[in-house]
């Protein structure tokens, strides 16, 4: 009592002069004090915070809230607690640039709050959280920096790391996340400001010098929030554009389809972090995130599958099987899906990340082949079109990329995906091909002529298709290597043998 009537005598004196000093964070500090004390107990203090509003209110530059605030002491108490609220959504309405300070000083303040005053003072801040995109565009509008912004997300995140460590307010720090969402007409705005801030500082935590697991847990708890609320389209959208990904436009002219040399493209800190975020939030995902099935599959096989280009065989274990368990067991259309889903993630997910999948003979091992024809299987509910789009997007990796080791493990995965490949994609691997043994990219040359012994008696294979693969394959013979040769030599006697089976039920 003594500090607050001092305060309050202090200001009433000398307004003028603490106003000219730091104007933001002394508001943010006086109206703290104001909106904390305005529904006290004691009614002395009370009148006091209502004073320190007055007070405030009177000056220039001040914080008025445009309705008169009761002050007799005797008024009961819930009267207070109501003012209060009104009080902080007019001056959020008002005053919107004061809310990062105003949420700086809660965190400031939070450790020695009581549990009531928390609940009170985290009801306070929901209207000036709701008005986060529209103060996010008023910055933009008028070319001030986005200090503010970053200062209010940094301060939910701390609201959020210190609600879970005291296990005390975290609904309520949900409802201020849901808040932040709930403003539709500036929704692109408040997806874009949040997802850019929360990655960046995820990175940092994570992936920096100093890594800091109390916020990047924290970062994470976050975008579960995000997930929960009408943001999670955007969100998804926008955290998905950190992915590793390459142009879908397919060159149609073959002269485009020019040899060049490997050059490795490892996974990036930013890509790394993306892949953690999806495989913390998958579990949660729905038909929003569904969209994104095929960039994340081919992400997590290339990277954290096979070749092992990314030795971090966890996240792509714990993505994998979050994936599975959201859309094959929670969201799955019956049980068999169920079981089916639950059998690969027992027994058949390992030979999807298992470093020997392409040691042997042939396009890959039997098991990987089963395990793919699992999974497309599993998630093909939610996204119909799971297998064309990821077969789509493996081969333009394919033509994109210069690493040797995602083009090999890309042109395996088209050909195990594709439903249909015509004339002219056997012509673009042909090219593609040609430019490796002119290379002398001799891996690479290997999965090009494996990828044709596995088409060479498939049904999908368009007309013409079959008698292509045989020339691509006599061609190949004259190759020095000796496992070149052989696959050479394999590929022809597949068309050979799929032509006299086909004679022989023809003349039948």
């Amino acid at each position: 009592m003594n500090f607050l009537h001092s305060v309050v005598r202090s200001l009433t004196k000398e307004i003028d002069f603490w106003m000219s000093h730091d104007q933001k964070d002394l508001c943010g500090k006086i109206t703290l004090i104001s909106l904390l004390h305005q529904g006290s107990y004691l009614p002395e203090a009370r009148v006091l915070a209502v004073e320190l509003a007055g007070v405030l209110s009177k000056h220039p530059d001040g914080l008025n809230p445009g309705f008169h605030m009761p002050v007799a002491t005797h008024i009961h108490r819930h009267m207070f607690v109501r003012s209060t609220f009104y009080y902080s959504e007019a001056l959020a309405l008002s005053h919107p640039r004061l809310c990062g300070a105003l949420v700086g000083e809660v965190v400031r303040v939070f450790q020695i709050l009581s549990p009531s005053n928390i609940r009170i003072i985290l009801q306070c801040l929901l209207p000036w959280i709701r008005g986060f995109g529209k103060l996010t565009v008023l910055l933009r509008d008028h070319l001030e920096p986005e200090e503010a912004p970053d200062t209010v997300l940094r301060g939910l995140l701390d609201l959020t790391i210190l609600c879970e460590k005291n296990g005390f307010g975290h609904y309520l720090v949900e409802r201020l996340w849901h808040e932040l969402a709930s403003d539709y007409e500036h929704a692109t705005e408040i997806a874009r400001t949040a997802v850019v801030f929360f990655m960046d500082t995820y990175i940092r935590a994570s992936k920096g010098e100093t890594p800091d697991t109390t916020v990047a847990e924290g970062c994470k708890e976050v975008f579960t929030m995000l997930q929960r609320v009408e943001l999670r389209e955007m969100m998804y959208k926008i955290l998905a554009s950190y992915l590793r990904q390459y142009p879908l436009d397919i060159p149609g002219n073959l002269r485009e389809l020019r040899a060049r040399s490997s050059v490795s493209e490892p996974l990036g800190p930013s890509e790394h972090a993306a892949m953690e975020l999806f495989a913390h939030l998958a579990y949660e995902g729905d038909e929003a995130m569904a969209v994104h099935l095929p960039l994340l599959l081919q992400n997590l096989i290339v990277f954290y599958g096979p070749p092992h280009l990314l030795r971090d065989e966890a996240c792509g274990r714990e993505l994998l099987t979050q994936i599975v368990r959201s859309f094959g067991i929670r969201r799955g259309p019956s049980t068999s899906i169920q079981n089916a889903a639950m059998e690969f993630i027992s027994m058949d997910m390992g030979h999807l990340l298992d470093c020997n999948a392409f040691l042997d003979t042939g396009i890959a091992s039997g098991d990987f082949v089963r395990a793919l024809v699992t999974l497309i299987t599993v998630l093909s509910y939610d996204h119909p079109t799971l297998q064309s789009e990821w077969a789509t997007l493996a081969f333009a990796w394919c033509i994109k990329s210069t690493d040797s080791a995602i083009v090999m493990l890309s042109i395996r995965l088209f050909v195990l995906l594709a439903e249909s490949i015509d004339l002219s994609r056997l012509r673009q691997m042909t090219q593609l091909m040609l430019n490796a043994i002119s290379m002398e990219q001799d891996e690479r040359v290997l999965a090009f002529l494996e990828s044709f012994v596995w088409l060479a008696d498939k049904d999908y294979v368009g007309e013409g298709g079959h008698a292509f693969i045989a020339l691509v394959g006599i061609m190949a013979l004259s190759q020095a290597r000796i496992d070149h040769f052989h696959a050479a030599g394999r590929a022809v006697l597949a068309v050979l043998k799929r032509s006299k089976q086909s004679n022989e039920v023809a003349a039948k």
